[in-house]
């Protein structure tokens, strides 16, 4: 599938990516793995699109009901997933007519064009309104964490940053409580007795997005006796939710329960500079290239 990318979101995945030296890996690399676009041609068996079509490009996965994780509607978990991130070579033509390699996440779509296999894309921890829900770290991932909690009606939502517009961001989208932690002399002490302050007998479900060792402690002591605590170590792959749940995010950002454009700032594609710094200095959550 040939995809012309109208936006692609910026990540730490790709910041990540860019630094592995070229010792390590293809390159030069075109990296991007949040683009959204119009198909340009696709292939005859592909039946469930059509040219013309806007579609968002998501990761790869096998499919295969012999799959344990893909049958169990956990394609993030898939064997084969780390296909998604070992790039492949001369995929791509760069603007001096020079190729690149590409298809990060089976799409590499920061450019004009991106070459999908796969088109078109709340579960792990499963809360609900009884439970009390703190997320630390208010980037595009935790403010999504907060709006899913707010969507499950968990009765007491917290949100922690050390950055005061992230939070009053937090606020406007129905948070209970906001902790700013940029005064906090010891991180852990402060953290959790600050919590503690609003959740008497502790947090049902903790989401650290920092990976501040001191927040985690911080994070663990909290919870209660059947409480859990989201880390990467959980192996939280791509939200451990399926491409085809996008259409019912979509319908939350209809009716105003996934409000992500508070999130969005867009830059021209040219200008890639400026938002590589604006997520260095945290001046914006989630940047978008328009291409």
């Amino acid at each position: 599938m040939l995809v012309q990318v109208i936006a692609s979101g910026v990540c730490y995945t790709d910041l990540a990516m860019s630094m592995v030296p070229a010792e390590y890996g293809l390159w030069p690399k075109v990296l991007g793995h949040e683009g959204g676009g119009i198909i340009e041609k696709m292939g005859s068996k592909i039946t469930h699109t059509k040219p013309g079509d806007l579609v968002l490009v998501s990761f790869d996965y096998c499919g295969e009901t012999t799959c344990y994780n893909c049958s169990n509607g956990r394609p993030g978990y898939c064997p084969t997933f780390e296909k998604n991130i070992t790039m492949r070579s001369e995929v791509y033509k760069l603007g001096d007519g020079k190729s690149a390699s590409g298809a990060l996440f089976c799409q590499s779509s920061f450019s004009n064009l991106a070459l999908s296999g796969v088109g078109a894309v709340t579960k792990l921890a499963n809360v609900k309104e009884t439970d009390s829900v703190a997320v630390f770290g208010l980037g595009g991932v935790g403010m999504l964490a907060l709006m899913a909690a707010k969507i499950r009606d968990c009765y007491i939502i917290v949100g922690v940053d050390r950055v005061q517009f992230r939070l009053d961001m937090a606020k406007s989208v129905g948070v209970t409580h906001v902790i700013n932690t940029f005064e906090f002399q010891d991180l852990q002490v402060g953290l959790t007795q600050a919590i503690k302050d609003i959740c008497k007998g502790g947090t049902s479900c903790n989401v650290d997005t920092t990976g501040v060792l001191d927040i985690i402690h911080a994070g663990g002591d909290l919870l209660d006796q059947q409480g859990q605590l989201i880390l990467t170590i959980r192996r939280c792959i791509e939200g451990s939710a399926l491409p085809k749940t996008i259409p019912q995010l979509i319908q939350w950002y209809r009716v105003g329960k996934l409000p992500v454009d508070k999130l969005l700032k867009q830059y021209a594609a040219d200008d890639f500079e400026t938002p590589l710094e604006d997520m260095h200095t945290k001046a914006t959550i989630k940047p978008i290239l328009i291409w």
